[in-house]
């Protein structure tokens, strides 16, 4: 939330936590782990995990909910990684990035057992096409004629809208999927 890379985030967000600090010693954050308006798409926020729990704590936060839907596959395809990573990173918000990259690591290669290069190279993608982004919880990724969020119903192959934060990402659709492949060759 203190990127200067996303101007909502370092603006609009991070500035209302800077008050908030300023007027309380503790407060609690309901942060969403995924993109309820798409969430069946990609939300490369592995890495903003660690460094917004850090930011969290050093705001004054002593109860921070992380949610997720991990039951319905809502914010792409690492959920139960996600989900592994809250509970470390709200454990210990301070942990080393060495330690936390050894994390992801070790869940990839005991949950995906031999694919798990595969796997962990479609997450290098993704953050690659994504890094220099800035990607919401609430972004609305995806051409649909849906005027409010409960009117949205997932299906395959929606397109993605031009010049989303996605877009690059997209663009490895088989590249994606030929590592996918192998991945489930291999387990």
């Amino acid at each position: 939330f203190s990127a200067k890379l996303c101007s909502i985030n370092s603006v609009r967000f991070h500035r209302e936590m800077e008050e908030w600090k300023g007027k309380c010693s503790q407060m609690s954050v309901w942060d969403y782990l995924c993109n309820w308006r798409s969430f069946l798409l990609p939300y490369p926020n592995l890495i903003s995990l660690r460094e917004n729990a850090r930011y969290f704590a050093e705001c004054g936060a002593i109860h921070v909910l992380e949610e997720i839907n991990h039951w319905s596959n809502a914010g792409g395809a690492y959920n139960d990684l996600l989900c592994y990573l809250s509970g470390i990173v709200l454990w210990n918000p301070y942990i080393g990035e060495e330690e936390y990259f050894n994390h992801i690591k070790e869940f990839l290669m005991a949950y995906y057992g031999k694919g798990w290069r595969e796997i962990a190279e479609c997450m290098r993608i993704e953050y690659a096409e994504t890094s220099e982004n800035c990607i919401l919880c609430m972004d609305e990724n995806v051409d649909d004629s849906r005027r409010f969020y409960r009117e949205y119903m997932p299906y395959a192959y929606q397109t993605i809208k031009p010049n989303n934060a996605l877009s690059k990402l997209a663009e490895h659709y088989k590249e994606l999927m030929a590592l996918l492949d192998r991945a489930e060759a291999l387990a």
